[in-house]
């Protein structure tokens, strides 16, 4: 699901595996299709991810602090790891310090990684 651009909650993807093998063991691709059905309609991560990023974005202007960011994504939710967030930094092209532009750092979260 994460390829084709969603991020379930490991334990939404529990569920849904244990769904999908209640009757075979296994689950078939129509049963992963209703799945990811389901899930796209109840997961908007860019509208949530903006919405929440809002939060430390008092003035409006569409940045936040980097120290308030890595604060937020490396202690709450599914954390990042210290190396995980200066990789993201690098790939949104953000430096280490100052304001970063959320709605880069959000596309840039929301990227499919490459699977070759």
């Amino acid at each position: 699901m994460r390829s084709l651009g969603f991020a379930p909650h490991i334990d939404e993807a529990r569920k849904y595996l244990a769904e999908g093998k209640a009757s075979t063991g296994e689950l078939d691709f129509p049963q992963f299709l209703e799945i990811l059905h389901r899930h796209r309609r109840a997961e908007n991560a860019e509208r949530d991810m903006m919405e929440a990023l809002k939060l430390y974005d008092p003035q409006g202007r569409g940045t936040v602090p980097v120290s308030e960011l890595r604060r937020v994504l490396c202690n709450q939710g599914e954390r990042l790891s210290a190396r995980e967030f200066e990789g993201l930094l690098r790939e949104a092209g953000v430096a280490q310090s100052g304001s970063v532009n959320y709605r880069q750092v959000v596309k840039t979260l929301l990227t499919p990684l490459p699977d070759y």
